[in-house]
């Protein structure tokens, strides 16, 4: 009840103390006990009843999605079905997924079930008749030794050997000297004779010794004499390299000669080394022939075995792969929690409402009882 400014005049100008005292008290404890009016907050929901809700919503949505997914297929070489053969103590149906080969593809597999079953019966028969070879280790004692390559018939490897030679030919001062001196000795005689021949005659010709025309004269032969030694240096010079030049050459005629008895002892060496080369080749590949004959015979059985259990597998039929659906189940809990949220918020919301207005009261009775008491006092 809400009274404005002229009723409240109107109760207190027609009213008692006493009966504003009252009606204002029935205005402030309006409500009844507690303020609520008799309202209480919503109660809160049942968490294991919630989950279990959901763990059923749960459930329920993953068999649908199972059930979407498996669709039943038909191709020209098989077919593929899905049943539900039992259901778990849970309630959970299990489902089994059977593939029908198509008649020609059938009767393959058949055919191929009983080749293989006469490949396995045969091989089984021969490997009987192979265990013991096949037990036996590899014997290779029938071939005989092993070939190698026999070098005892080419001898020491040759040499060049330079010891039977004179020394090398030295080009050096102490020759030119002995040229020099060799031509010099022959000349000595020559030039003495013509020295004495020389003094007769001016001797003859009454020049003394100490004369200009003595002194010119002996000048004279000197020059001829110092003429011809150095003719005997270029000489000597010549001579010794003619010397040197022949003896170097018949030394490396020599040398020559004894690498080319080097080189033909080489190549001799190397056709019989080719030749020892090549008859190891061939008794080497002979002994590798036997050799894989001989594994040959070893490893036939075993490939024919092989060969045998290892029959042609049948083709079976692929399918397409479906679409993957996927239903997703509805949120109790969220919608639980919420609904109670939103009740339990108006729940507060009314109770707040309800204490505004009892402070509201309360403040219209002490203004109430103010003025009954200023009219009466």
């Amino acid at each position: 009840m809400i009274l404005d400014k002229q009723s409240l005049e109107k109760v207190i100008g027609t009213s008692s103390e006493f009966e504003i005292y009252n009606l204002v008290g029935g205005l402030v404890l309006h409500g009844g006990k507690g303020g609520g009016g008799g309202y209480s907050p919503p109660p809160p929901p049942d968490p294991v009843a919630t989950a279990q809700a959901q763990g059923a919503a749960n459930k329920e949505a993953a068999i649908a999605s199972q059930e979407l997914n498996m669709i039943n297929q038909i191709s020209p070489y098989g077919n593929l079905s899905f049943d539900q053969t039992r259901t778990s103590a849970e309630g959970t149906p299990q489902y089994t997924a059977t593939t029908t080969l198509s008649p020609s593809a059938q009767r393959q597999l058949d055919l191929t079930n009983q080749a293989g079953e006469k490949y396995g019966e045969t091989a089984t028969a021969q490997l009987n008749q192979v265990a013991g070879q096949l037990s036996d280790p590899v014997n290779y004692a029938s071939l005989g030794q092993a070939p190698t390559a026999d070098l005892s018939t080419l001898g020491q490897a040759p040499t060049a050997t330079f010891s039977g030679l004179d020394a090398a030919p030295v080009f050096n001062e102490q020759t030119r000297q002995a040229v020099r001196q060799s031509i010099q000795d022959r000349e000595q005689p020559f030039q003495d004779r013509r020295l004495d021949q020389l003094r007769t005659r001016l001797d003859t010709q009454g020049i003394a010794e100490g004369s200009k025309a003595y002194s010119r004269a002996m000048d004279d032969y000197n020059r001829g004499v110092a003429d011809f030694s150095l003719g005997a240096d270029i000489d000597a010079l010549n001579q010794m390299s003619q010397l040197y030049g022949i003896e170097a050459d018949q030394r490396g005629r020599a040398t020559n000669e004894i690498g080319q008895q080097f080189d033909f002892a080489n190549q001799a060496r190397d056709r019989r080394l080719r030749d020892i080369e090549a008859q190891y080749a061939l008794d080497a590949n002979a002994r590798d022939r036997a050799v894989n004959e001989l594994v040959q015979q070893r490893q036939i059985p075993l490939n024919e075995l092989a060969a045998m259990l290892s029959g042609s597998q049948v083709q079976g039929p692929s399918f397409i792969n479906t679409p993957q659906q996927s239903i997703r189940p509805g949120d109790i809990e969220g919608a639980t929690y919420a609904n109670y949220q939103g009740a339990l918020n108006n729940y507060n919301q009314q109770q707040q409402g309800r204490r505004s207005a009892k402070g509201g009261l309360g403040s219209l009775a002490g203004s109430l009882g103010s003025a009954a008491i200023g009219k009466w006092g």
